[in-house]
Formats: C-alpha cells, sequence, structure tokens
C-alpha cells in the first residue's frame, strides 16, 4: 500500500511541474495552480518582483541543474540555475 501511495505522490507531483521558457509561459503555469521550473538570476530584488507580479515564490534550487545557463525568467539577466516556484496554498 505504501509503494502505491507513493507512486500516485509522485506522477501526481511530476504532472503538475512545467519547464518555462517566457514569462507568459510562466504566469500561465502559476495561474493554473502548477509549479513552475526556470531559470533565475538569483537576484533578491527579481524575486521579490516576481513575488508581487504572482504571488509566487522560489522554492527549491536542485542541486542537478543543465550544463548550460540561461536568460532569467523575469528580468532577462543571466542565469545560471533553475529554480522551481509556486504559490503557497
Amino acid at each position: 500500500m505504501q509503494k502505491r501511495l507513493f507512486n500516485k505522490a509522485k506522477k501526481f507531483l511530476e504532472g503538475n511541474i512545467v519547464k518555462c521558457k517566457s514569462w507568459g509561459e510562466f504566469q500561465q503555469a502559476i495561474e493554473s495552480k502548477k509549479i513552475a521550473f526556470a531559470f533565475h538570476c538569483g537576484d533578491a530584488s527579481c524575486e521579490k518582483e516576481i513575488k508581487e507580479k504572482t504571488t509566487a515564490t522560489a522554492r527549491c534550487i536542485p542541486f542537478d541543474q543543465p550544463k548550460t545557463g540561461g536568460l532569467c525568467i523575469h528580468c532577462g539577466n543571466s542565469a545560471k540555475r533553475m529554480a522551481y516556484f509556486s504559490k503557497s496554498y
């Protein structure tokens, strides 16, 4: 029974993570109560602006990161890490 519950929860989690490549995708994911996974510059003021616009905050910066960087989903500055963002309910 425990294995079945774990697998159900894992499937639900994986099905609710959206890898975002644009600000529009990011906003849509948050509005749909999903977890947005996107590049973030790591700047506290940028995260504060994201929170003001969407009420979502960074939840986790995973250890396993892509080999290449990208641009911050919000400000467009260089970003080396991806982070999970979501709302608190």
